[in-house]
């Protein structure tokens, strides 16, 4: 699925969303909606929250992306369309992303301004209309911390008198892939000295190569046994290609006696999209040894 596709079904989520809630203000069944008047939210922002009733939303794009618009939607919830124009500014609610950090614990950054861009935090609803769209311009290129959790949180900052919407902020996660992220198909065999049982062809699996630098992926989980079972001691592998010559060097930063077996290639094929692994750990590589090949199947 491309960029464009995303962006076109999120701009039809948040559309969706902003008919049902407008439609809702007029639905007297249960509750006289139509006594609430008028609201102005991030109709996003009510799609499917999280359990604190925050809006994540996550973004991932190539990381040699410059210029990539993201829309966001605002809506007006009224019981009929406003008789005039309504212009509604937004903010970059760094202090919103402050207090939710504090209040669950998480370390999510800011996004810095290098890596976006708003032409304008002000767009008008026009008369007879619900509905008016800000542009984002993500600058994927210039994030190179590939440790960090960058948000982008958006809010509502004024009305122009109507009320405001507890829907008025927006999280946006930017996260950026390298080219050789993805979900891979893999197959290989491990060894645990003197263990028959552990050692052997592990049955094929699918691992997510997850960037973790701009040549480097890091396994999702920790390679595994024969029987299947997760390798104890060591942690989910590091492989950084060396774009000159596509030779793979292993890291593990849960056990930093893992490294590459000489016996055997680690490679990259770009051609085929292909990781050819062997690393060892313990007393050698004829004591507790891993080598696999990963092929790639589809991004993640």
């Amino acid at each position: 699925m491309n960029i464009k596709t995303i962006f076109n079904k999120i701009s039809i989520i948040s559309l969706i969303g902003a008919t049902f809630l407008s439609s809702c203000l007029k639905d007297d069944a249960y509750v006289d909606f139509s006594k609430v008047g008028t609201l102005v939210e991030l109709p996003l922002a009510a799609f499917n929250p999280n359990a604190a009733g925050d809006k994540f939303v996550v973004l991932s794009y190539a990381a040699d992306l410059t210029n990539v618009d993201h829309p966001v939607v605002v809506n007006v919830a009224s019981p009929e369309p406003l008789g005039s124009s309504l212009a509604v500014t937004l903010k970059v609610d760094d202090a919103a992303l402050t207090a939710y950090n504090a209040a669950h614990a998480t370390t999510y950054t800011l996004l810095p301004t290098t890596a976006y861009a708003i032409p304008s935090l002000t767009v008008t609803v026009p008369a007879g209309q619900r509905t008016s769209t800000m542009t984002v311009k993500f600058n994927p290129s210039a994030i190179t911390d590939f440790t960090l959790q960058y948000v982008l949180p958006i809010s509502i900052a004024d009305a122009s008198g109507q009320k405001i919407s507890n829907y008025k902020t927006v999280y946006y996660v930017v996260g950026v892939k390298n080219q050789y992220d993805g979900v891979y198909t893999t197959n290989g065999v491990a060894l645990r000295a003197g263990d028959p049982v552990l050692s052997g062809a592990f049955p094929e699996r699918k691992y997510s190569l997850i960037t973790s630098g701009p040549n480097s992926v890091q396994m999702s989980e920790n390679p595994v046994w024969a029987s299947g079972g997760p390798v104890g001691g060591i942690g989910p592998w590091i492989f950084t290609v060396d774009p000159a010559t596509n030779l793979v060097t292993i890291t593990d930063n849960a056990n930093p006696v893992v490294v590459n077996n000489p016996a055997n290639p680690n490679n990259y094929d770009p051609a085929t999209k292909t990781f050819n692994i062997s690393g060892y750990w313990g007393a050698g590589p004829t004591n507790r040894a891993w080598k696999a090949t990963f092929v790639y199947s589809g991004p993640r």
